[in-house]
């Protein structure tokens, strides 16, 4: 095997993907989880939230979507339509209220919820299998 496979088979899945190969939110499947925040007007409060919580949010490899009617805000580097199209697939259309939406990295949906709690988030990933194992292979 060559170095460079083997140092990107050690490294890459640490890496937050971001960039424009990703188009669809399958697309992150065994690499991020996801976190969905729909609301029906600005979502300014959340994004703010959930930047407020970065360290977390990357030592978890999370990558977010806040999509209100307008507009998806993300910790991407930007989203294009197909992404955009593919967040909005996830939410419930008959809700009009908050819906926020976990997704583990093996692309199962791990939480639907009314509200953004952010540690609420982050205690039931650190209790997945797959969280716990990357908590132990970085001694924490």
């Amino acid at each position: 095997m060559k170095p460079f496979f083997i140092i990107m088979s050690i490294v890459s899945p640490f890496i937050v993907v971001k960039g424009e190969s990703m188009q669809t939110v399958k697309d992150f499947q065994w690499k991020n989880r996801i976190i969905i925040v729909g609301v029906t007007d600005n979502g300014n409060y959340y994004v703010k939230a959930l930047w407020q919580k970065n360290d977390g949010i990357t030592d978890r490899d999370i990558v977010w979507f806040v999509a209100d009617s307008n507009s998806i805000q993300t910790n991407m580097d930007s989203v294009h339509q197909e992404m955009a199209s593919s967040v909005r697939s996830y939410l419930k259309t008959e809700d009009n209220g908050l819906q926020v939406i976990l997704i583990g990295k093996d692309g199962g949906i791990k939480k639907r919820s009314p509200e953004l709690n952010i540690e609420a988030l982050f205690q039931r990933i650190d209790a997945m299998p797959m969280r716990m194992q990357e908590m132990r292979k970085n001694g924490q």
